[in-house]
């Protein structure tokens, strides 16, 4: 009776491990409130924009990922309002968005002009903007605290 209690209680634990060690923060498109990001990181979506991935990573210094596609035409007003300097952007620093991971692929796109900004709460805000398609902008954000 003690070792299929004790068998019982690490099956548990095990579940319970292997639930957290699989949740990566990430939220679907319908579950990501863009408004919640848009204070966080210092933009303002245009009303088209679609979230295509979230990932939160929380600790000492928390960091979130979030990959939006929006009409190209929003593009420039978007970039104009955010706190990224257009002059920055440069193929180059695509390095400041970090590795591929599932969605979250910006080694992907044969052009991926990036910047960094650095907002006003001591934050860190990594901008990169694929443009290749003919109606849509696809753009990572990268946030992090310092």
């Amino acid at each position: 009776m003690k070792i299929s209690g004790i068998l019982i209680l690490s099956l548990l634990l095990a579940l319970v491990a292997c639930d957290g060690a699989s949740d990566k923060g990430t939220g679907t498109m319908n579950t990501i409130n863009l408004s919640e990001w848009e204070r966080k990181m210092h933009v303002t979506f245009p009303e088209d924009t679609r979230a295509l991935g979230l990932r939160v990573e929380p600790g000492m210094d928390d960091a979130a990922y979030l990959k939006v596609r929006m009409p190209v035409r929003a593009w420039e007003k978007f970039l104009e309002e955010s706190p990224v300097d257009p002059q920055d952007l440069d193929t180059a620093k695509r390095f400041f968005l970090g590795d591929d991971d599932d969605w979250w692929d910006p080694g992907k796109p044969a052009e991926l002009p990036t910047a960094q900004a650095n907002l006003p709460d001591g934050s860190v805000l990594n901008l990169g903007v694929d443009l290749s398609g003919a109606t849509e902008a696809t753009v990572y954000l990268m946030w992090h605290q310092r």
